[in-house]
């Protein structure tokens, strides 16, 4: 058979005996219908005071008859239905229906999750794909529990068939979910655990591997986890184990497999072989609350193993084993550390991997507030991921002055970029943080540009305590100063000194100092100065800082050329100046940053007027003969003045206001024109008329022989104009005018 070929397997249950022929057909009604399943996720979260969101993830074989392909662009499988099973306050009550709120489940995702490499095809996508994959499809829906009868809900989902690819007994069997239990009675209301990482592991044939839940409790309760049995169809009819496998030994005789408590961490190392298998395993997650079981959640998982070497793959997967150059704290057993509170501890987490020459992706779930996650080689720079290639990485937390004594986790996830199936580990870090006597731990958090609140912790001694704070900047005038923590408002900038006894109920005094510096953070930035026109728009203020509040003033209070007093680190300003003088106007900018602390810039912009304009002179004058024109006006200072003479030429330089003489070699009206520049600004243009005449001739014509006293016609035939006037000399003779 092909290898994507897996045994037909048909398990007839015995409410099928009655009747073999039906019991064969329905086998393979839902070997055709439904042979896909590898595994379900169901959780709640509480998001109102008796309303429960119910979220519902199932996992598909990607192979399997009934499952959508390709993923991402076929249509997701259809919603779940759901029911809820009441479990009666006393014995005999009856518990009623949750409501359902809504129209119905809200579709959330519908994706493929199986591990490999990015370069690798699946099933999901590719058909024929040597690897069959996995697929998830989200879903949820909120129910109103406020008018149920009864406090405690099983939310119970089940369907048939579990995939048939199965080879560890419950292949075609019913896969059936019922043990995460809503519970209206604990207040405040209650959320289940949640998983952060899709129960699908994959993993190479011979290999050892750890795989973590992923799990975190929104509530902060703890947590713990155990193997349990996996469930077909009903509550009390369980999977059909195969010789050899068992809910504690999910992968038969050559696995070993073994849950940590109370990490979750699921390790399956081969017994001594690791052979292929598909296998199902089911883990319940135990919700503790003060010591007291509040809930539980059950995980059922497929767990799939490969011949990776048949894909060409020799990858073997990095693990980590030890915590390493542990400073402020000592190492347990397993990845365990002891440390005290008040006290920082840092440790490396080296990875190890026999064919360390690949790309290598190492990150922690951030579950310690304070902490941070390094590479060893730049332990000053935090990162939330370390990505090496060619040799294995090794991490470093440090967490300061954890304050709080408890067990905390730190879920670690190394991953290669092995093909097709990626290398991968998960484990989990655990810090036990005890209550050590130590000098008190003081925290200081900036809460304003001079106000710090100031917390107290004691390490150690037997409570009640007592607290008196001293210090410089008037520490010792405030009347909070014996509180465990207060506020106090320093002076201003400067550098100030504090200290805390602390005396527990035995008249055990125990003091610790800091000091701290103060300054103002706050930068405004109006920009430089500058003058603008009539009637254009400029621009005050820098870019804004991140965490800034910004607000402008002006005096006087105009020029905006929006809404005035803007709250932004930039403003546009407009003046139409139409007076005679500059009008300057000071803009503040007020700057408030993160810290709380103000300061302030001003930037002067002057709003000059239009530079006045106006012409006078000579308004006649002939061809040839200079008329004077100039500039009326009191002279701006420094003004630039551009004139057109009309084809004029003036004589001399004909710059600066003048007056100027202009001579033209043409008759006709003249338009001389001028404007300027001042300050900036341009004027309108001023104009002035010269008409220039040309110049007449004196010709005339009549007889060149008369007889005395008779009269004689002179007619003038020169060049003069119509307005022109004529003095005639006859010689003796009399008469004569006009033309």
């Amino acid at each position: 058979m092909g290898k994507n070929v897996y045994p037909f397997q048909m398990k007839v249950s015995s409410a099928f005996r009655t009747t073999v022929l039906l019991g064969i057909m329905l086998a393979g009604a839902f070997a055709a219908q439904a042979s896909h399943f590898m595994g379900v996720d169901i959780t709640y979260e509480c998001v109102g005071p008796c309303t429960y969101r119910i979220y519902h993830s199932t996992y598909y074989d990607c192979g399997g008859g009934a499952t959508p392909t390709p993923v991402g662009t076929a249509t997701p499988p259809p919603a779940p239905t759901v029911t809820f099973t009441g479990i009666p306050n006393v014995p005999g009550q009856g518990c009623n229906q949750p409501v359902a709120v809504g129209g119905g489940w809200t579709f959330v995702s519908y994706t493929e999750v199986t591990p490999i490499c990015p370069t690798t095809a699946t099933q999901c996508t590719t058909p024929n794909a040597p690897i069959r994959g996995v697929s998830e499809a989200r879903y949820y829906r909120d129910y109103n529990f406020c008018n149920t009868t009864c406090n405690k809900y099983r939310i119970v989902w089940s369907n048939c068939c579990r995939n048939y690819a199965i080879t560890s007994g419950a292949s075609g069997d019913g896969i059936y979910s019922g043990q995460t239990i809503i519970d209206k009675s604990i207040s405040p209301c209650n959320g289940s655990p949640r998983f952060s990482n899709p129960p699908v592991p994959y993993i190479c044939a011979g290999q050892p591997f750890t795989f973590n839940q992923g799990a975190f409790d929104p509530d902060g309760d703890s947590l713990s986890y155990a193997l349990g049995p996996c469930y077909d169809n009903t509550a009390t009819t369980q999977i059909g184990y195969g010789a050899g496998f068992s809910p504690t030994q999910p992968m038969g005789p050559t696995w070993n497999v073994t849950v940590n408590a109370l990490t979750g961490d699921v390790t399956m190392t081969p017994n001594p072989t690791g052979q292929i298998v598909v296998a199902v395993m089911c883990l319940v997650v135990t919700e503790w609350r003060n010591g007291v079981q509040i809930g539980t959640v059950s995980r059922d998982i497929q767990i799939t193993v490969i011949n990776c070497a048949q894909f060409g793959q020799n990858n073997s997967s990095p693990h980590i084993d030890t915590l390493t150059n542990v400073i402020g704290g000592t190492s347990g057993p397993g990845l365990t550390i002891t440390t005290c509170t008040c006290s920082e501890v840092c440790f490396d987490i080296p990875v190890i991997d026999p064919d360390p020459n690949q790309t290598y992706t190492f990150y922690w779930n951030q579950n310690l507030p304070g902490g941070t996650f390094s590479n060893v080689n730049n332990p000053t720079t935090p990162v939330d991921s370390i990505v090496v290639t060619g040799a294995t990485p090794t991490g470093r937390i440090c967490w300061v002055t954890p304050t709080t004594p408890g067990t905390y986790q730190v879920l670690l996830t190394v991953k290669d970029n092995g093909c097709p199936i990626i290398g991968s580990t998960q484990v989990t870090a655990v810090i036990n943080v005890q209550g050590c006597i130590l000098d008190p731990y003081i925290s200081t958090q900036r809460i304003g540009c001079y106000d710090i609140l100031f917390n107290g912790i004691a390490c150690g001694g037997t409570p009640p305590f007592t607290y008196s704070w001293t210090g410089t900047g008037n520490i010792n005038f405030n009347p909070t100063r014996t509180n465990k923590s207060f506020t106090h408002q320093f002076p201003g900038p400067g550098n100030y000194s504090y200290q805390l006894a602390i005396t527990d109920s035995n008249g055990i005094v125990s003091t610790a100092v800091g000091a701290i510096t103060l300054a103002n953070t706050a930068v405004a930035d109006a920009g430089p100065d500058f003058t603008l026109c009539p009637g254009s728009t400029g621009t005050i203020g820098t870019p804004g800082l991140p965490g800034y509040n910004y607000q402008w003033s002006a005096i006087p209070n105009i020029g905006w050329a929006a809404s005035p007093n803007p709250t932004t680190a930039i403003a546009q300003v407009r003046l139409n100046n139409t007076s005679t003088i500059s009008i300057p106007v000071n803009y503040v900018l007020r700057a408030t940053d993160a810290n709380g602390c103000v300061d302030f810039d001003t930037v002067q912009v002057t709003f000059s007027p239009k530079p006045p304009v106006s012409l006078s002179g000579t308004s006649a004058t002939c061809v040839g003969t200079s008329a004077t024109v100039g500039y009326s006006s009191i002279p701006p200072t420094g003004a630039i003045y551009s004139w057109d003479f009309a084809g004029g030429t003036p004589v001399g330089f004909g710059t600066g206001p003048g007056p100027h003489d202009i001579v033209w070699n043409t008759p006709g009206v003249k338009r001389v024109r001028v404007w300027l520049t001042a300050g900036g600004c341009a004027s309108d243009t001023a104009s002035f008329n010269v008409t220039v005449s040309g110049i007449p001739t004196a010709n005339f014509t009549g007889p060149t022989t008369i007889c005395a006293g008779s009269p004689a016609q002179f007619s003038y035939n020169g060049s003069g104009s119509s307005t022109a006037t004529y003095n005639w000399t006859f010689d003796g003779g009399s008469g004569g005018t006009g033309q």
